[in-house]
């Protein structure tokens, strides 16, 4: 019955070790946990990992963990029980120890292996710390060792406040207090527990994503923490906060919008060169006209486009003339694309009159040049 109760009692721990969850996160991000296990010796007169013919050595052990970010936490742990090894029906030493390790945690729901929330949350660790034995002969005489513990875990969360958990530790250590028994190398240690963990703590989640407002930059916007607690609502990997297309599909590349074919580009940068009016007037002379068409089949054979059309005098006249005629220019382009069955949200214009000059109007050809209408896709 012995026997069979050590076996339960293993696969009960491998039971839970399949169905846990991390509760802890940055919003409680203090944890305290209590468990208690079996603590197994390991060293030059034998092993007793895994042997479930020796007598359970107990524990009880107390844990304080904290939340540093989705990849990392740091916890000490400390531990108290029975530390010995059980050979030929007897108890070849036996020994009280007390153990405290500072260890960093690095978790698996860190939101690119599994996500922070996800049901199981299984973690690995490693870090320092020291083990006080009892002397083997002397038992008022205690032995510190230096401790090099290494690990792994899993926990289970069943609310956002506490949940229970299974760790198993390996620790090395420098001291071997069963010399007087037998020389041999460093006496290490094994364990396994179960125990209940409470999370507190609280830090500033607006938006309740699961990035902390100092972190986040749409803090009342809920989103990924992979995209700095921003939304990405096109799920091109560009967070709407950088998104210059944010319900558009595009290329980090081009801050989230779509890339301009080099077929389309040229299309346009054709038309800043190939669009002729009337002198003085807002009239389109009919050369333009071939142009403009291959602008209307731009347009129809990609839906998301928007256009802004640009329109630009040279520095000849009045000012305030220019301004105007850069403005109808513009608007009559406009309304050779609507005429042409492009939809007039699609569309807006603007003049710019002599502003911004593209070459100098001290020569011809600068002024013929600064005479445009510029298009410019936008989404």
């Amino acid at each position: 019955m012995f026997f069979m109760r050590k076996v339960l009692f293993f696969f009960l721990t491998l039971t839970l070790f399949q169905f846990d969850l991390q509760a802890q996160n940055f919003g409680r991000p203090w944890t305290v946990g209590f468990s208690g296990g079996k603590t197994a010796y390991i060293g030059d007169i034998g092993n007793g990992m895994f042997n479930f013919e020796q007598r359970f050595r107990g524990h009880g052990a107390f844990s304080v963990t904290r939340y540093l970010n989705s990849n990392f936490d740091i916890a000490f742990n400390g531990t108290y029980g029975r530390f010995g090894y059980w050979q030929n029906n007897k108890d070849q030493f036996l020994s009280n120890m007390f153990h405290g390790n500072l260890v960093a945690h690095f978790k698996f729901n860190n939101g690119y292996i599994l996500g922070e929330n996800a049901i199981l949350a299984p973690y690995i660790f490693g870090g320092m710390g020291f083990s006080d034995f009892k002397d083997v002969d002397d038992r008022a005489n205690n032995n510190t060792a230096f401790t090099v513990p290494i690990g792994v875990g899993i926990n289970l969360n069943f609310t956002n406040k506490w949940g229970i958990f299974w760790q198993s530790t390996f620790g090395f250590t420098t001291s071997d207090i069963t010399d007087k028994i037998d020389e041999g190398g460093p006496d290490h240690f094994f364990q396994n527990q179960i125990g209940v963990k409470f999370s507190f703590g609280n830090t500033t989640d607006r938006d309740k994503d699961g990035t902390p407002d100092k972190e986040d930059s749409c803090p009342d916007e809920p989103g990924p923490r992979s995209m700095d607690g921003c939304p990405d609502t096109d799920e091109d990997g560009v967070s709407d906060y950088e998104d210059e297309c944010p319900y558009i599909p595009g290329d980090m590349t081009n801050n989230g919008c779509p890339e301009i074919s080099e077929e389309t580009q040229e299309v346009l940068d054709d038309a800043l060169e190939g669009v002729f009016f009337e002198t003085n007037k807002a009239v389109i002379r009919p050369e333009s006209f071939t142009v403009l068409d291959r602008v209307v089949e731009v347009m129809e054979e990609n839906e998301t486009y928007k256009l802004r059309i640009e329109g630009h005098t040279d520095s000849t006249g009045d000012d305030a003339l220019n301004q105007s005629l850069s403005e109808r220019r513009a608007g009559a382009v406009r309304d050779y694309l609507i005429r042409k069955g492009i939809a007039g949200e699609r569309l807006t214009s603007e003049g710019f009159g002599e502003s911004r000059p593209i070459a100098s109007n001290e020569t011809t050809e600068g002024r013929a040049k600064n005479r445009r209408v510029e298009f410019k896709i936008e989404f």
